[in-house]
């Protein structure tokens, strides 16, 4: 029997077998073992990372909570708080928009009265001007002859408040536009400094001209405007200057400053040896109705409104006023204004257009019956419901040579114009019946292809936009009362010759006759 049969021997064997197996088991068992504890570890770590993140989060969507609550909260506010903006914003459009149309209705009553004002002071006006016009052309004594002037001096002087209170209130409300016409620079220096001369010599004021001789013989622009200007400074000169121990002295230059094309920069300067200014003065000076004191003004008048005025006007022009000025050492005034030039292939025509305009030669062999007037075409239908006003009217044609009829209103002036015989029509705007714009409007409507009449306005209206509309109606020219013999003349001889001066049509305030 060999030692694998023996059963002793074969248990020995499976016992050492199962130990073995149990000892593998065992291992496996403890392998298992550990793997798990590890697995355990990492979940236990896990977990409580799990937790951790967890509360991170928990915190995150609290406060995230917190946030979409306070932004809740400000969105609510801001809701409120622009719901009542813009219940402010409503109220105080409300209020603007109110305080708006009170001041237009303002401005509207204000136009309204200077209208009214200037209408109803122009027409007398026009009826003392003209008289004093009339007989300053008569023959009289040296002692009567002054106080003519004198006379006339005051009614005009009272007729440039009223310009400057009219200029000055359409200026301040932007409604004071320029208008655009060949002119002579030369000319509107020297008639400005013929102007107050006479005021200048009884003041023993010696008063010089000086021309750069490089200044345009013609330039672009407003002429009554640049003239009412360098007026204004040139009376304010004189008037505050002093004669005392020195001899007062005015000086005004023209000095080109600068060409670019056919654009000229022109300095009109004018320097006083007069009493001066403070710093303080020169200060307001541009200010509307300021003065440098009360005894400035009881003791050399004005309103303190001219400087202010010029000012307005320079700007308009694109230009400005300068000063410069020391306590008993004078004051120099500097006008910086910028024009275009006339072409110089234009100069001749344009000089032959100003000349024809400038009324300066008396018209020749001038009829003075109505019968000779009507034979040259020459005689003037004159429209007017005053009747002091048509007197002096006629009286005034008269005396530069002119015959006139005269019809008291538009529809009897139609009627008139229908029957032929009138070269010219003279016609003033308001009046009953038919106003002087529906003349001019049934004039051209029914003219058709015969001659054109020309049709000048003379109204005591001197507010904006009225020549534009006179112009609109079919009008020729524009005047305001009172009408001085020369401006009237003037623009009379330019009708009849068919030459008005060509411009660009004026929307803003009219032109001082």
């Amino acid at each position: 029997m060999s030692e694998d049969d023996r059963p002793e021997l074969g248990a020995h064997r499976l016992s050492s077998a199962d130990s073995n197996a149990q000892r593998a088991l065992f291992e496996d068992f403890s392998r298992l073992n550990n793997e798990l504890t590890n697995v355990q570890r990492d979940l236990v770590r896990k977990n409580v990372e799990l937790v951790g993140l967890n509360q991170e989060k928990a915190e995150a969507l609290r406060q995230a909570v917190t946030a979409a609550a306070a932004l809740q909260e400000s969105e609510q506010r801001y809701r409120v708080l622009n719901a009542e903006l813009e219940d402010r914003v409503t109220a105080r459009t409300v209020e603007l928009d109110r305080s708006r149309k009170e001041a237009e209705r303002a401005n509207r009553a204000k136009s309204e009265f200077l209208a009214m004002m200037s209408h109803e002071i122009r027409t007398p006006m026009n009826g003392v001007i003209g008289l004093l016009d009339i007989l300053g052309q008569s023959k009289l004594r040296s002692s009567e002859v002054e106080m003519v002037n004198l006379a006339q001096q005051s009614a005009r002087s009272l007729l440039g408040i009223l310009d400057d209170l009219l200029d000055f209130s359409q200026a301040d409300i932007d409604k004071l536009q320029l208008v655009r016409e060949p002119m002579q620079l030369a000319d509107v220096v020297d008639q400005v400094c013929k102007m107050p001369n006479g005021a200048a010599a009884r003041s023993g004021v010696n008063l010089t001209v000086s021309l750069d001789p490089h200044l345009p013989a013609c330039v672009i622009g407003d002429k009554a405007r640049l003239r009412q200007v360098l007026a204004s400074l040139v009376e304010n000169a004189i008037k505050f200057s002093e004669t005392g121990d020195q001899v007062a002295k005015v000086s005004v230059r023209a000095v080109v400053v600068e060409r670019q094309g056919d654009a000229v920069t022109i300095d009109l300067i004018v320097k006083d040896n007069g009493i001066g200014m403070s710093t303080e003065t020169i200060a307001v000076l541009f200010t509307p109705f300021s003065q440098a004191d009360a005894t400035i003004t009881r003791r050399y008048g004005g309103t303190g409104m001219g400087l202010a005025l010029a000012d307005k006007l320079a700007r308009l022009m694109g230009g400005h006023i300068s000063v410069q000025s020391e306590l008993g050492r004078g004051s120099t005034f500097v006008a910086h204004l910028r024009f275009d030039t006339v072409h110089t292939g234009q100069d001749g025509d344009v000089s032959n257009v100003l000349r024809e305009n400038n009324g300066r030669s008396a018209p020749t062999g001038a009829p003075r019956t109505i019968e000779d007037a009507q034979r040259k075409d020459r005689l003037i239908l004159v429209v007017e419901d005053n009747e002091f006003n048509q007197t002096v009217i006629v009286q005034q044609l008269r005396l530069l040579g002119f015959a006139a009829d005269v019809a008291k209103d538009g529809r009897e002036a139609l009627e008139m114009w229908r029957s032929g015989g009138f070269g010219l029509v003279l016609t003033d705007l308001h009046m009953p019946e038919m106003d002087g714009y529906s003349l001019a409007a049934s004039i051209r409507a029914e003219e058709g292809s015969r001659r054109r009449t020309p049709i000048v306005a003379l109204t005591a209206n001197a507010l904006h936009n009225e020549e534009a509309r006179c112009l609109a109606a079919g009008m020729d020219a524009y005047l305001t009362k009172p009408a001085g013999l020369a401006r009237l003349k003037e623009t009379l001889e330019a009708g009849f010759a068919g030459t008005f001066l060509s411009r660009e049509p004026m929307v803003g305030a009219p032109r001082r006759s």
